[in-house]
């Protein structure tokens, strides 16, 4: 499965516009917040980029 992982993973479209991402919930979002609009946390990151 590991070549078949790395062929789908290729081809995931993310939404680049929205470039940082709350690590406690996981939810996108556009600009960096100082805490989580969605759950409160202070946890917030850029997401990595896959090549």
């Amino acid at each position: 499965m590991g070549i078949l992982d790395t062929v789908v993973g290729r081809f995931k479209t993310e939404a680049p516009d929205r470039p940082y991402e709350c690590l406690q919930c996981g939810v996108h979002l556009e600009v960096e917040y100082y805490m989580c609009p969605n759950c409160g946390s202070f946890s917030i990151d850029r997401r990595s980029v896959a090549l």
